[in-house]
């Protein structure tokens, strides 16, 4: 028996059997050749990848979409290879990421929400201010950990504001102020002071008393090609 046979088809052994007949007795000369049936493709990527089970391979007219998340090394040894993996197929990357990555916009998030309170003309740091930048302290180190892991740097903007009472030039000041003590808090707690940047900001009746916090991460890369 000759013919042609694609990728994921079914063994060809259980078919003669189905059929009645015995695959010992049959002889098969079959050629593989590689489908381009959208649902034969995103297995056949699916599987030449290795991908997990949190990535996605969708086949189309225009190329292969492949989305989803996994691991760090993951991602980046896929994205380098999959020019290599069929030629005559183009692929879309754009919405793979890796979890680290997902990891880093969580703790983000929750720095974002993170409103440092100060008395009105005062730049103290109460119980709950000190116990609230402990908190980012350490989801700082989670993404120092993080960052680390995959070739990212990061940096943090500590925001210092004050409400509209008195004077401009003495609530920018005191903004710079507020801003400057809890980055001092935080580099008592092992925070690398050249992680950290501070910026008073004009006063803000929706921001009023407060230090908030500006997180981001860049590849190692940009900052060895800017020189910083």
């Amino acid at each position: 028996m000759k013919g042609y046979i694609r990728e994921f088809s079914v063994d060809p052994a259980l078919v003669l059997k189905k059929a009645g007949l015995d695959p010992r007795q049959v002889k098969l000369d079959l050629q593989s050749f590689i489908s381009l049936e959208p649902s034969v493709l995103s297995a056949r990527v699916h599987a030449l990848l290795k991908a997990p089970n949190s990535v996605q391979v969708e086949a189309g007219e225009n190329g292969v979409r492949i989305l989803g998340y996994a691991p760090y090394q993951w991602v980046q040894k896929t994205k380098e290879n999959l020019a290599d993996l069929t030629p005559w197929v183009s692929f879309d990357s754009a919405n793979l990421v890796d979890e680290e990555a997902l990891q880093l916009e969580a703790i983000k998030s929750h720095m974002d929400s993170t409103l440092v309170e100060f008395l009105t003309g005062s730049s103290h740091l109460s119980p709950r201010a000190l116990t609230q930048i402990d908190q980012v302290v350490e989801n700082l180190q989670k993404v120092s950990q993080l960052a680390n892991a995959t070739q990212r740097d990061w940096k943090l903007v500590i925001r210092g504001s004050a409400d509209a009472t008195g004077p401009a030039w003495r609530n920018k000041q005191l903004g710079s102020e507020r801003a400057r003590v809890v980055k001092r808090r935080m580099v008592s707690k092992g925070i690398p002071n050249g992680k950290l940047k501070i910026k008073g900001i004009d006063a803000s009746a929706e921001i009023g008393r407060r230090a908030l916090f500006d997180v981001s991460w860049f590849p190692k890369e940009r900052e060895r090609k800017n020189g910083t």
